[in-house]
């Protein structure tokens, strides 16, 4: 949304040629894959689950199927963000980027394993700002980039039985509050 010179409010239209969505494989990331699909935006749909990935393809229109290019990959891995970068940089990098990834562990803090906190954050966090970071860096001659945080009211306020989770998105409130700063 952007303001003209009278200080009337106004829709601008931004024209994408190319998206990463990372969590596409359901919820908001596999609509917003079908959405860009539908405008003929090429996307790059960023799951785990192979089979999850199939059924969005589907599930778009024949006509636009061609734009959804799915890309198996865990974001909370160095080796699942090396894979994005390399199949983004064969296609000239992206316009806009999406993460939606996301995993969520609902129980009392204290009774989380090492493994539930290492996942969740690893997810959540760290390989969202790594893959940012990578993909601003990647990018041919610091194309523009429009960068998209999905996050959670749990990002502003603190739940019962999801404080790892809640953290995870309070830092990303955080990281794209500073990057818009940037």
């Amino acid at each position: 949304k952007s303001t003209n010179v009278k200080g009337k409010s106004k829709m601008t239209e931004i024209n994408y040629r190319s998206a990463l969505v990372t969590g596409s494989s359901s919820g908001i990331g596999a609509a917003i894959s079908r959405e860009l699909c539908g405008r003929g935006i090429l996307v790059f749909a960023v799951a785990r689950n192979r089979d999850n990935l199939k059924k969005v393809k589907l599930s778009i229109s024949k006509d636009h199927q061609t734009f959804f290019k799915p890309i198996m990959a865990d974001i909370g891995q160095p080796e699942g963000r090396k894979r994005i970068i390399l199949a983004i940089k064969k296609a000239g990098g992206v316009d806009l980027l999406v993460n939606n990834a996301g995993v969520g562990i609902s129980k009392s803090f204290e009774t989380h394993t090492g493994a539930d906190i290492e996942k969740v954050i690893s997810t959540n966090f760290t390989g969202t700002i790594m893959l940012t970071r990578d993909i601003l860096l990647s990018r041919p001659s610091r194309k523009p980039l429009h960068i998209v945080f999905v996050t959670s009211l749990a990002g502003k306020i603190g739940f019962p039985n999801l404080s790892i989770y809640s953290a995870t998105k309070f830092a990303l409130e955080g990281l794209a509050e500073s990057l818009r700063h940037e």
